[in-house]
């Protein structure tokens, strides 16, 4: 789905007489509309399939750079609000009341993977020490992914008895990675001399 609709929107964007950012905006949005709903319908892998239409596009597209500033300009904060409100909406108090051990729990092994995962990739890879001492900081702020995947498992029947523990875990989870996760990435950005303070 992701590969057709990917090749699709090329097709359109490359034949489009008219290459106003209101077109493509429309085209954008309308194949990935499409993309999802049709997923949807015949029971595949909706996240999967647009993520495979974003690569295919990113790859193949030769617009891909007026593509992607009109998804900066116009469509990625509406879609992050939309995203995270929609992702809360699943919040129950009474359950997240209950998960505050699984919430630290996450957070702690979730820290302890991305700096053990640098770590092991440095050493391999024989990368810099400044590599391996930095770079999990980096890797500490936590993105919508995530939720989508929450989501997906709080749509499906069969994951009814613990769906509503995994948004609480993910969605605390997530609050305290965009709180901490900023502070932390500039912090190690700062020590490892990638950015100054003006």
């Amino acid at each position: 789905m992701g590969i057709l609709f990917g090749f699709s929107l090329n097709l359109l964007t490359r034949f489009s007489r008219k290459e106003s950012e209101g077109v493509f905006i429309v085209l954008i949005l309308s194949t990935l509309a499409l993309c999802f709903g049709i997923a949807n319908l015949i029971n595949a892998d909706e996240l999967l399939a647009t993520m495979t239409m974003g690569i295919i596009v990113v790859n193949y597209n030769k617009k891909r750079r007026k593509l992607f500033k009109i998804l900066e300009r116009y469509i990625e904060e509406l879609i992050f609000i939309l995203f995270f409100t929609i992702g809360a909406m699943h919040l129950k108090f009474s359950v997240l009341a209950h998960s505050l051990i699984p919430i630290f729990l996450f957070v702690l092994f979730r820290a302890t993977g991305k700096f053990l995962g640098v770590i092991t990739g440095a050493t391999l890879s024989r990368a810099s020490e400044k590599i391996k001492r930095y770079d999990a900081g980096g890797l500490i702020p936590q993105g919508g992914i995530i939720i989508g995947l929450a989501l997906m498992i709080k749509e499906k029947p069969i994951f009814n008895s613990f769906s509503d523990l995994i948004m609480s875990i993910t969605i605390g989870g997530t609050i305290v990675h965009e709180l901490i996760g900023p502070i932390v990435a500039e912090i190690t950005l700062k020590r490892a001399g990638e950015i100054t303070t003006y």
